[in-house]
């Protein structure tokens, strides 16, 4: 007979529940940010017109990361809240694949954007 419960104690819920709040806390402040800039950048880009995306492609990343990485820690909070809830074993899966797909996500986007930073020091002089 296989466990589906895992005896975790009060304080290990609550210690469970205060992460999950904090990482709610983390993403809806990211996502409010994320979307702020979109609102900002999309005034500019009706401003500038085409032009204005090409030379906003850093902001538009920037504000894409945020919305998304917000986003993400948001439902993986409350993946993690339900652990505490619930105590499963499928639950704390889901909480932690959660994890691991933000986590994933971002080391990704800041390699893409380390990278698209180098670059452009070296682009300037292959342009010539």
């Amino acid at each position: 007979m296989t466990a589906t419960a895992i005896p975790f104690s009060q304080e290990d819920r609550a210690t469970i529940r205060s992460t999950a709040t904090w990482m709610l806390l983390a993403g809806a402040i990211l996502a409010a940010a994320g979307g702020y800039l979109w609102y900002t950048i999309g005034g500019v880009v009706l401003t500038l017109g085409v032009l204005g995306i090409r030379v906003l492609a850093t902001p538009v990343i920037v504000a894409t990361g945020l919305l998304g990485m917000g986003v993400l820690l948001v439902l993986g909070s409350r993946s993690f809240m339900r652990v505490a809830g619930d105590g499963e074993v499928a639950a704390l899966s889901r909480g932690f694949l959660a994890l691991t797909i933000i986590y994933i996500v971002q080391a990704t986007v800041m390699l893409l954007m380390l990278g698209m930073f180098f670059f452009s020091f070296f682009l300037p002089m292959f342009m010539m």
